[in-house]
């Protein structure tokens, strides 16, 4: 017997995260129009899943899973949710440019050293960094920037799809939508 946990899926070089910005658009007869942000989470993210073939066992595991959120929202640790770039601190703020984010480090890209995690304060939020002493870490200063995403809650959107690869293994395709509850 394989109890295959939902975090644990074997997803294969086909799966896919599309992002995208919801806004809203007021259209004027001169051609002018006017474009605002669609709320606070305005970033609609969705993942198409697709797992490697699976043997029976273990695809037996997911759908008992599946069948038991009942169209519940399923917390999901998407792949890659380590992050490594770099930023200018501006206005003593970095803005991540990711939300929902579980921890970061800022490095003194001079030295190739970490900066003290008291020299600057993260809302997980809105992914905005704050430097509390711009005599660490001044305006201007281009900062490595490692951070880790939170894990996301997620529904299925239209269901599941299962292919038999062969006589012995099926393939699971689904698609996962981002919400926030």
């Amino acid at each position: 017997m394989t109890n295959l946990l939902f975090d644990d899926i074997p997803l294969s070089q086909a799966t896919t995260r599309k992002s995208s910005h919801r806004y809203r658009r007021a259209q004027f007869g001169d051609g002018y129009s006017q474009v605002v942000t669609d709320g606070v989470n305005a970033v609609k993210e969705t993942w198409d899943l697709v797992t490697v073939p699976l043997t029976n066992d273990e695809w037996s595991s997911l759908e008992s899973y599946l069948l038991s959120r009942k169209g519940q929202v399923i917390n999901w640790a998407q792949p890659y949710k380590s992050r490594s770039f770099s930023r200018t601190v501006s206005s003593q703020k970095i803005e991540l440019g990711f939300q929902e984010v579980e921890s970061v480090a800022l490095n003194d890209l001079s030295v190739n050293a970490p900066y003290a995690s008291g020299a600057f304060a993260l809302n997980n939020r809105t992914g905005l960094v704050t430097i509390q002493n711009s005599s660490v870490i001044p305006d201007g200063t281009t900062v490595g920037i490692d951070l880790v995403l939170l894990d996301g809650n997620y529904v299925i959107d239209d269901g599941w799809k299962v292919s038999i690869v062969s006589g012995n293994f099926v393939q699971l395709s689904l698609v996962l939508e981002r919400v926030y509850v």
